[in-house]
């Protein structure tokens, strides 16, 4: 059983790939991404790590796993304002 706690807290910190899913019907195009948002928000390029503890951004990515859901979201509005105002 302690095996099992160590593996889930060690990969806790292991990147996993962004995941892009296009879909087109009836002529109009949704691109669905699932990614990881706090790595993204604490600035961390998952494609030069293996690890987010190795990283300069590891405490502010921690600090925003913690976070609850609506937490999240909050830390996330200015991204989403700045993306729709670029469009």
């Amino acid at each position: 059983m302690l095996w099992l706690l160590t593996s889930v807290a060690v990969s806790a910190h292991e990147v996993t790939p962004t995941i892009a899913d296009l879909t087109v019907e009836d002529g109009t195009a949704r691109l669905d991404l699932r990614l990881n948002i706090e790595a993204f928000l604490a600035g961390i390029d998952l494609d030069e790590v293996e690890d987010t503890d190795d990283t300069e951004g590891s405490d502010t990515y921690d600090a925003f796993r913690a976070m609850n859901a609506a937490a999240l979201e909050e830390a996330l509005a200015p991204l989403l304002e700045r993306l729709k105002a670029d469009r």
